[in-house]
């Protein structure tokens, strides 16, 4: 039970920190010197990494589970660090693109796992998952908005996020998810079957107007909002994250 409950939440986790960069936007761009196309470029880059990180559905069918959502929960603190002691805007892309490709390795690997554990109990769980994941996206604001009030700035946050995913990597890396099941297939054929599924690539054009539109589009307005009409950093962020 703790370890589905622990599945559970990683969802929660990922929406949390994943808004963070569009939440903190204009304190980031102050910090930074960054121009206003170098903090959209930010906020795309790391959907666009979640593009890649796609490619984890498939490695999860045929690669331990634990391996990938571990090894992404970690490279995905590792991200966050970044983002916490760096100082410039070459730092800060790189991280964001790798973070978002780890996002999905960590996500997929945990959410797949936690698939094969549900039983009939799967709708509910499910629903739980999604329920947590709604949470962590208003809790990330929210926590920006408290942290900018307070005068704490945006980089603990980042900092404290890491020292959570560092947490989950080593309790994933123990934990004993299950075996993947391939179904006879290879990678190859798994791929091909996968890219010969119209639904695939509907969704995919979907997810990539909406992944790639929505946090840029939360970002330069939070950062709009400070630079021109006057709003707080903290304010702007509960405006964003409602």
């Amino acid at each position: 039970m703790g370890m589905v409950l622990g599945l559970v939440l990683v969802d929660a986790a990922d929406e949390w920190f994943s808004y963070l960069p569009a939440s903190a936007a204009p304190q980031i761009r102050v910090d930074l010197g960054l121009s206003y196309a170098q903090l959209g470029s930010l906020l795309v880059l790391l959907p666009a990494g979640g593009m890649l990180g796609n490619a984890t559905l498939v490695a999860a069918d045929f690669v331990s589970r634990r391996v990938i959502a571990a090894s992404g929960a970690l490279v995905y603190a590792g991200c966050l660090a970044a983002f916490a002691l760096g100082d410039s805007f070459a730092v800060l892309a790189v991280a964001s693109l790798v973070w978002g490709a780890a996002s999905d390795a960590f996500v997929h690997g945990a959410g797949l796992a936690l698939a094969d554990l549900a039983g009939d109990d799967l709708d509910a769980i499910l629903a739980g998952k999604d329920l947590m994941g709604s949470l962590g996206t208003i809790a990330s604001p929210l926590c920006v908005a408290i942290a900018a009030s307070a005068g704490i700035g945006w980089r603990p946050l980042f900092g404290a996020a890491a020292v959570v995913m560092v947490l989950f990597g080593v309790w994933l890396a123990f934990q004993p998810l299950p075996a993947p099941a391939s179904g006879g297939h290879t990678p190859w054929t798994a791929i091909q079957g996968t890219l010969r599924d119209r639904r695939v690539w509907r969704m995919t054009v979907v997810l990539l107007l909406w992944d790639t539109i929505e946090a840029p589009f939360l970002g330069l307005a939070a950062a709009s909002l400070v630079a021109t009409q006057g709003y707080s950093a903290g304010a702007a962020a509960l405006l964003i994250g409602t």
